[in-house]
């Protein structure tokens, strides 16, 4: 499911948004990914299945802080039970995205998991994060 939700500029997803992503997944959803905030939220898991809750901005003319010059695109591959998760950090440059320099890679993948679950953290900031679904 990809959805709009949340609170603008904040990095962490509100109660409620956390409390229906969990309901989606209860109710059969496999994956969540969510937008609106403008900022980068983090990567987290429910009963094994991913929630991205916000991938920032894409191509969108807020250039005015480093958060929202900042945006997340998600590989996604099914491997059978397996889902296998790379974030590509994206920056915003005149309202274009463009891939993250190799260079500055490791720290925006460090930057993301500090805002996400504790468990997936080593993952994320090793650019590839695997998921098992029941």
């Amino acid at each position: 499911a990809v959805l709009h939700w949340g609170a603008e500029y904040q990095d962490h997803p509100l109660a409620s948004v956390v409390d229906f992503s969990h309901w989606m997944i209860d109710e059969g959803v496999d994956v969540v990914i969510g937008g609106h905030p403008h900022w980068v939220q983090g990567i987290y898991a429910y009963k094994g299945h991913p929630i991205v809750y916000s991938l920032g901005n894409f191509v969108f003319d807020q250039d005015w802080s480093a958060e929202t010059k900042q945006g997340l695109a998600v590989e996604l591959t099914f491997q059978g039970k397996e889902l296998i998760m790379k974030p590509v950090p994206l920056d915003i440059k005149q309202s274009q995205p463009t891939f993250v320099a190799e260079a500055a890679l490791p720290i925006r993948l460090q930057g993301l998991a500090r805002i996400s679950a504790v468990e997936l953290q080593p993952q994320i900031a090793s650019g590839t994060v695997r998921f098992t679904l029941p």
